[in-house]
């Protein structure tokens, strides 16, 4: 009866022993649970399949760094998304590290010191050659560089296949073929350039990018860009009668004003329109057989000038606000490596800036890659190589030009606009007016 007795005080105090052990090992997993740092990283929210591989990859980091936990924060709407990063780098507070676009829109808050100088962050970084000269270019200010390029995109004419094939044309190689092209895509009721201006008027952007680079030149883009030049000169003159000559030639739809870009790339799928001048194949289109989308050049029109390609690239930036400490240094080294950079690229609108040794995963991918290459320079896109201020006016006369074709207004609205917001602006020499 003792022996019964002392047997059952043990198993008691086994348990409660038992039971002590456990709640210590709770409250320690909930205290190292607690000194996890949590990195919040925001970036626009570019479609469901580029959402679901950049979750793969924090969570691969998050399982190889178990003292760290990214917080993905996708924001959808680009417009709403800039508002909201306006609106942490302009405070004190927000995510630790912010997804946004390079050229001016990085050059704007460097200057005004709300993101950091991460030249000796790439100074010790084992992955700096793996990334071109030509990338870092876009995204440095006087040789310090503010940014982790991640992928860039192609503006370039894309296109299905099957439909092209089926409207028995040509992909134009040059401007006599893309206009007899687009006239004889009229005659069968089919537009050859689908483009939407509703909400997305800065889609035309892209075509004026591409009108001043086959005619005159990477170089007297950038000065135009910087405000160098005037929007009086003979060169923009040749470059809004090339763009009315598109209009006048039948390429683009008479409604676009009532849809967005987003809205008319059915019409492509379709074989209502035969291409669509943009950075890549949304995400939310109801279409699944990528295989049939190509992508071509923008056609020569100057054989002397090369085929330059706008290229926007997509970077990582650190707010002021953020401390640079070793978990955030390891992220940003995670945000170099090739694996990162390869399976980034969920789909055509995100190609890794690094080289890699690995083949494209797409025949789409494959030729955006091609094309770039071949090109012997690129821009980003008008509205991050020009200041924000002169860009965020640009695209409601652009809408206005394509309704009304008015050259001679075009130009003076545009140079009025030059003048007041690039205050060193010089004047056009009137006595030396390039023919």
């Amino acid at each position: 009866m003792k022996y019964m007795v002392q047997t059952s005080y043990l198993i008691k105090l086994i348990g409660k022993v038992y039971c002590i052990f456990t709640l210590l090992f709770i409250i320690s997993a909930q205290s190292i649970e607690n000194q996890k740092k949590i990195i919040n990283v925001a970036m626009h929210g570019d479609g469901p399949i580029h959402r679901q591989r950049i979750e793969k990859l924090f969570e691969k980091f998050n399982n190889n760094n178990p003292r760290i936990t990214i917080e993905p924060y996708f924001v959808n709407g680009m417009i709403r998304y800039s508002n909201y990063v306006d609106e942490w780098l302009k405070s004190d507070k927000g995510p630790e590290i912010i997804g946004w676009l390079g050229g001016s829109r990085v050059n704007e808050y460097a200057s005004q010191g709300l993101i950091q100088d991460l030249t000796p962050f790439w100074q010790e970084n084992k992955n700096v050659n793996n990334i071109p000269l030509s990338i870092f270019e876009t995204t440095q200010i006087d040789n310090r560089i503010y940014s982790i390029p991640v992928a860039y995109a192609l503006y370039g004419l894309y296109y299905r296949k099957s439909a092209i094939k089926k409207l028995k044309i040509k992909i134009p190689n040059t401007w006599s073929e893309l206009l007899k092209t687009c006239n004889t895509l009229h005659d069968k009721q089919v537009v050859m350039f689908a483009i939407g201006t509703k909400s997305t008027e800065w889609i035309l952007h892209g075509w004026l990018d591409y009108l001043i680079l086959r005619l005159h030149g990477i170089n007297f883009y950038r000065e135009l860009a910087s405000g160098q030049q005037s929007f009086l000169d003979e060169r923009i003159r040749e470059t809004l009668e090339h763009f009315k000559a598109l209009i006048d030639n039948h390429c683009f739809n008479t409604d676009s004003a009532k849809y967005s870009i987003w809205d008319v790339y059915p019409t492509m799928i379709r074989g209502y329109s035969a291409m669509i001048l943009s950075d890549g194949i949304p995400q939310n289109l109801n279409f699944s057989d990528y295989e049939d989308i190509g992508v071509a050049a923008f056609p020569q029109i100057k054989p002397e000038i090369p085929n330059f390609t706008v290229t926007p690239i997509s970077v990582f930036v650190l707010p002021h606000y953020t401390e640079l400490t070793q978990d955030i240094k390891d992220l940003l080294n995670y945000f170099t490596e090739q694996e990162f950079h390869e399976h980034y690229e969920g789909n055509i609108r995100h190609l890794p800036v690094m080289m890699t040794k690995s083949e494209p995963s797409s025949e789409l991918v494959k030729t955006a890659i091609e094309i770039i290459k071949k090109s012997p320079g690129s821009i980003q896109y008008y509205d991050r190589e020009v200041d924000i201020r002169f860009s965020s006016k640009t695209p409601q006369i652009l809408v206005d030009f394509i309704e009304t074709s008015n050259i001679e207004k075009t130009m003076q609205e545009l140079e009025s606009l030059r003048l007041n917001i690039f205050t060193n602006a010089p004047e056009l020499d009137k006595e030396n007016i390039e023919k």
